[in-house]
């Protein structure tokens, strides 16, 4: 549920900033397109990345946690 919250936030986050910032210049350059769509799709692989590493950071934890527990 984490990680589609922070994608939602990000694909609508980075959807504002295209809306209000890129669209005009997009338009009148293929290349700049280009490069717009690359700079979201980089946006949204390094929230996957954010989201992942403090997924696995929380349950190495928790795992740590219930092991110590046990001995």
């Amino acid at each position: 549920m984490l990680v589609e919250l922070i994608l939602i936030m990000g694909i609508y986050g980075y959807w504002l900033v295209y809306k209000y910032f890129f669209a005009a210049l997009a338009t009148t350059s293929l290349s700049f397109f280009g490069i717009v769509v690359s700079l979201g799709i980089f946006i949204m692989s390094f929230l996957i990345q954010v989201v992942i590493t403090t997924i696995d950071r929380t349950a190495t934890t928790i795992i740590r946690k219930v092991l110590d527990e046990e001995e």
